[in-house]
């Protein structure tokens, strides 16, 4: 649920959302397995996550969008559902 006041909503920490344009598009969750609490400026940080599609019927490919605050083109992975 939102924050019925909006200035406190970075308490809540970060929010995924997954918004569906169409109605033939199925959900898909991405599920962090592992990841620091906090990373140090110029130092590389390491992070564990799954795409999860529960309607998934074989073999398919999830591309995952990471960005970061420095202003760097963001990274493009390709990874397996589930």
């Amino acid at each position: 649920d939102a924050p019925q006041d909006a200035a406190r909503a970075d308490d809540y920490g970060p929010v995924s959302v997954l918004l569906s344009a169409d109605k033939n598009e199925r959900d898909r969750r991405l599920v962090i397995l592992e990841a620091p609490s906090y990373g140090i400026v110029g130092q590389t940080v390491t992070m564990r996550y799954r795409v999860e599609d529960n309607n998934s019927g074989g073999d398919s490919l999830a591309t995952v969008l990471i960005r970061q605050d420095d202003g760097e083109r963001p990274l493009i992975d390709t990874v397996p559902v589930n």
